[in-house]
C-alpha cells in the first residue's frame, strides 16, 4: 500500500484527493483481510441496489437498457461458448 501524507501546504483539493485515495487503498486492503465485513458490505450493496430497482424507474430502465446492450455487445462470444461447452460435453 502507498503511503499518503496529507501536509499542510497541500491545497483543499489535494488533501481531499489524497483523503479519497488513503480511504481507496483502506476499504481495499479491509475487504481483502475481512470476509466478515466483506459479507456485510455485498448485502448492504445489494440491498441498495434491491430498492433502486423497486422504487426509480428512471434506474431501472437505465439497468435494463445497460444488460441489453452489453448482451449484444457480446452475442456472437457467448454463441461461441455455448457451442464450445456443447461440443465438449
Amino acid at each position: 500500500m502507498t503511503d499518503i501524507r496529507i501536509t499542510q501546504d497541500m491545497t483543499p483539493e489535494e488533501k481531499k484527493l489524497a483523503r479519497r485515495e488513503y480511504m481507496r487503498q483502506y476499504m481495499t486492503k479491509r475487504r481483502a483481510e475481512d470476509p466478515e465485513f466483506l459479507a456485510k458490505q455485498n448485502e448492504l450493496s445489494k440491498e441498495r441496489v434491491r430498492r433502486r430497482r423497486e422504487n426509480d424507474p428512471d434506474y431501472r430502465e437505465r439497468d435494463r437498457k445497460y444488460h441489453y446492450d452489453k448482451y449484444h455487445k457480446y452475442k456472437d462470444a457467448y454463441k461461441q461458448v455455448r457451442e464450445q461447452l456443447a461440443q465438449g460435453k
